[in-house]
Order: structure tokens, then sequence, then C-alpha cells
């Protein structure tokens, strides 16, 4: 990526880091796993980014994207362990620039993926400058947080005119929001309304089914391994019962994997 396509960034003298057993160390897990495994090419993206619906949703996600305005640098807010910012860059050359919370997950992103430019970086504070970037993505994210105001409202203020929001994530069957444990399983018309409130103009979204193919495949072939090789290891419980919980959402018809693009008004 040249300079010229790097957007200006503001200095954050405090970046927050989220510390959860639940993400930090299965993170550091994962990366092993997939490194053994010599996991190569998108099947490393699909290991790395363990999703419902992928890569279909990615697909719509790209579609939306491709609207954005034309040389603008991508954000993936909240990025994990970097397998959708470089599949997207895979798939595009666009340059992908990854901002996630948590110093272990971006730290085994920078091994898994040396070519991602990765920085640790809260979703609520961006280090970016106001209009700095041409599309904003995220990925897995808002079902972690119980107040999308934050997110919202950075992705409203970094976007440039004519820029695109691109979320995927597993949302609520019906119109009301359900809660379970950390998860929050927003329903997409209440997205969309607090969407409103930050001149984010709703433009599509796309629902699925549970996904098939090589990119779940990628994934379950790591989880096997973390379950049989990390089980006693501390944070293992924490990461099985959110395993579980997802598993029991999707199942029981409580969730579906989707996608929602918005731009600014």
């Amino acid at each position: 990526m040249s300079d010229a396509e790097i957007p200006e960034i503001a200095t954050l003298d405090v970046v927050g880091r989220l510390a959860n057993t639940v993400f930090d160390s299965p993170a550091q897990w994962r990366g092993e796993v997939i490194n053994d495994l010599r996991l190569r090419g998108a099947e490393r993206c699909a290991a790395a980014s363990p999703a419902p619906g992928f890569p279909q949703l990615l697909d719509s996600m790209l579609r939306a994207l491709r609207h954005a305005p034309i040389g603008g640098v991508w954000i993936d807010v909240g990025a994990g362990l970097g397998g959708v910012a470089d599949w997207i860059y895979r798939s595009t050359r666009h340059p992908v620039l990854a901002f996630e919370p948590s110093a272990e997950s971006n730290r085994t992103a920078r091994s898994l993926f040396p070519g991602l430019a990765t920085t640790q970086a809260l979703g609520e504070s961006l280090p970016v400058m106001t209009a700095g970037v041409a599309g904003v993505i995220i990925s897995g994210v808002v079902s972690l947080l119980d107040d999308l105001g934050g997110i919202l409202g950075e992705a409203a203020r970094v976007l440039r005119p004519g820029g695109v929001l691109a979320i995927a994530d597993i949302w609520s069957t019906s119109d009301l929001t359900h809660r379970e444990t950390h998860n929050t399983f927003w329903s997409i018309e209440s997205v969309v309304a607090m969407a409103d409130r930050f001149d984010l103009e709703f433009h599509e979204a796309a629902i699925c089914t549970i996904g098939t193919g090589w990119w779940p495949s990628a994934a379950v072939q790591v989880n096997d391994v973390i379950e049989s090789e990390f089980r006693d290891r501390p944070g293992f419980d924490a990461w099985e019962r959110d395993q579980r919980l997802i598993a029991r959402a999707l199942e029981g018809g409580l969730v579906l994997p989707g996608a929602c693009s918005f731009t600014p008004l």
C-alpha cells in the first residue's frame, strides 16, 4: 500500500483493549493451529474468521463496497485475526486497514497475514480523520455490543461522502433484539433505526442460512483441534460455552446470518 492510499492518522494516547478470555486466548490457539495445519490462501482466511453464512455474506458486502468512492481506503473495524480483511484484499486488491482492540488478536493477525496493515484501536474511537475512508467493514462485532451508538457514530464520522458501511453478523430473526450472556443479537430493523440517527441511510440487506462448503469446513477443522488439544487451558470453558451458545441460537431459529449496508446522507 502506498503512502498516498493511507488516510491521515490521528494520535490516540490510550487505546483500549478487550480483555476477555473468550477472545484473547482462543485467538492465540487459533493462530497456532492454523500454522500447524499449514493452511494457506483463502482457506487460511476462513479458518481465521469463522462465521455462519460466509463466504456468501462476504460476497454481499463486496457488492455494496463496489459502490464506494474510487481510490479511497477501506477499514475493517474489529478485525479479529484479519481473515475478512485479507480475504477482501485478495478478492479485490483494494487496500484494507484492520483495526482491532485486542492486543493478542493483533499479534496473531500479523503472524497469519504479514502483509495486512493492523492497528490496535477501539471501534468507538478510531484513529482516522473525519471523512478519511471510502468503506467501513464491521464483521461479527455488533453482536458483541450492547450499545451500537459509538461504533455507528464513528463509522458515520470517518466515511467520505458516498462511502459505504457494510455490516455482517448474526441477527435476531424477529424485529426484537435478543440478549444472552455477552451476546446481543440485534434485529436488522433496530440497527437500521439507530443508523438513521447518524444520517446513515439503509441500502440493502441479505439473509442466508447457515453456511456450508469450504469456508465453514476450514473453521470446523481448526475448532476440532482446539477442542482436543487446548481443553486444559485457562479460558477453554468460556470459549466452548460461547461456541455452544451460538450453535443453539442458530439451530433454534433465534438468529440467522445476515449482512446489511448503509451510505451517509
